[in-house]
């Protein structure tokens, strides 16, 4: 079934588009068909659901590695403006 997601694309690589929804949810789809083939939080189950916001994002056989930036930071401002707190970096598996 092919599910309409209000959301952003992440990576592209063969045959897999990653996505980020608003409520920070990763989906992954078939690239030819919209097919949901996995769909997860974006955040680690002990943090409570902050907003960020994706910076530099890895995609290699269907394992993802996103780095988490607080909404609004600014790349010449302080580390703890910027990045998300720990984990900074957010590495996933479909």
């Amino acid at each position: 079934m092919c599910v309409s997601y209000p959301a952003r694309v992440l990576a592209v690589e063969p045959g897999v588009v990653h996505l980020v929804t608003p409520d920070r949810e990763i989906v992954n789809l078939d690239a030819s068909s919209g097919v949901v083939l996995s769909r997860f939080p974006g955040q680690v189950l002990t943090e409570k659901t902050q907003p960020w916001v994706p910076g530099h994002v890895y995609a290699s056989h269907g394992y993802l590695a996103i780095e988490r930036l607080l909404p609004g930071g600014r790349p010449d401002a302080s580390d703890g403006e910027y990045y998300y707190p720990f984990p900074t970096v957010l590495f996933t598996g479909s």
